[in-house]
């Protein structure tokens, strides 16, 4: 439980402290302890990393401003490229060998100012996805220590999201042809009914012209013959031998 010294008007901080001590239990003393921990140590961890990027570049601060341009280069290029293979990234971003052989000569070296180079594209679309999607973190690039492995996590992330990317586009492909699918069959089968239905119709009509064909013939026949003898001859009603009878006689 957090209480704010506007919370508590005219309190003095002990007896902010002896309420705070009296109303908290066990566990959200515990879990307090612990966020404020987390907290200090991240502080002291991005402390830690600032402090190495100063020596570093007090050390040696054209080192240093070279390192930083290399990164900034090969993280813009790493972005903006259609692959995420490094080697392809490289040759595209060092395109004359001194400046490779340059990009070669610090890969290695000890690089602590990963997140000065984040923020250098923190607008870039590219990014901007992968660091929504969690496929990169701050944290993350605060564990790469060198130039190298800076451009390794950025590619790995390039390449995990491309990937998931890809199989999304296809599950919702795979999706749109099922229902395209789907819908086919629907139209088939309503083409077969209808078709059978056309085909019933058509095999009435042969039937019922065939019967009052045979009608004619046994009334040609026996002039006297009786519809009810007809009907039952023919297996159909008197009323539609009265109808047929009307029909062709």
């Amino acid at each position: 439980m957090l209480i704010k010294d506007e919370d508590l008007p005219g309190l003095t901080e002990e007896d902010i402290h002896y309420i705070v001590s009296v109303e908290d239990t066990p566990e959200e003393k515990r879990t307090r302890f612990i966020e404020n921990l987390v907290s200090v140590t991240k502080q002291l961890k991005e402390l830690e990393t600032k402090k190495l990027s100063i020596l570093i570049e007090l050390a040696d601060p054209e080192s240093s401003k070279i390192m930083y341009n290399l990164a900034v280069t090969v993280h813009g290029n790493a972005l903006n490229h259609s692959s995420y293979n490094i080697d392809e990234i490289l040759l595209d971003s060092f395109a004359d060998e001194e400046d490779y052989e340059l990009y070669s000569k610090y890969r290695n070296k000890k690089f602590y100012r990963g997140k000065e180079v984040i923020e250098e594209f923190k607008d870039h679309p590219l990014q901007v996805k992968l660091k929504k999607e969690k496929y990169l973190t701050t944290r993350g690039f605060n564990r790469q220590k060198t130039i190298g492995q800076h451009l390794e996590y950025l590619c790995e992330a390039k390449r995990d999201f491309t990937i998931e990317d890809r199989l999304k586009r296809l599950e919702e492909q795979s999706k749109v042809h099922e229902s395209k699918i789907k819908a086919t069959e629907v139209l088939l089968d309503k083409e077969i009914i209808s078709t059978e239905n056309k085909f019933k119709s058509l095999r009435q009509q042969v039937e019922s012209e065939t019967k009052k064909l045979q009608m004619m013939i046994l009334k040609e026949g026996d002039p006297s013959i009786t519809d009810t003898k007809l009907a039952k001859l023919l297996e159909v009603s008197r009323q539609t031998i009265h109808r047929w009878k009307k029909e062709v006689l």
